[in-house]
């Protein structure tokens, strides 16, 4: 079986959706300790860790059903949340993002 980080690995390239939709990011790059993700509204980098993934999937909250308050309420990724769970959701999902 993958493991979380693995699917996070796939992702790189594509562009994503965030959650409410209204928004869309691309996953510019993935390494060992983290991932680069570049909001299409400001263009500026975004560099989230891999432990905030770690720490959701710790949690039980790695599913492709999860929501930023739920990532926010267990103090992972004040910041990052809709990215974050953007990224879970289409790594458990398994769907060829556009």
């Amino acid at each position: 079986m993958e493991s979380l980080w693995d699917r996070v690995r796939a992702l790189e390239g594509f562009t994503l959706p965030t959650v409410s939709g209204r928004a869309a990011f691309d996953v510019a790059s993935v390494d060992d300790n983290s991932v680069r993700v570049v909001p299409r509204s400001s263009g500026k980098a975004r560099p989230i860790k891999r432990e905030e993934f770690e720490r959701a999937e710790a949690l039980g909250l790695a599913t492709t059903n999860v929501t930023p308050i739920q990532l926010r309420g267990a103090g992972i990724s004040e910041f990052n949340s809709a990215y974050v769970t953007a990224i879970i959701r289409a790594a458990f999902a398994q769907v060829t993002p556009a």
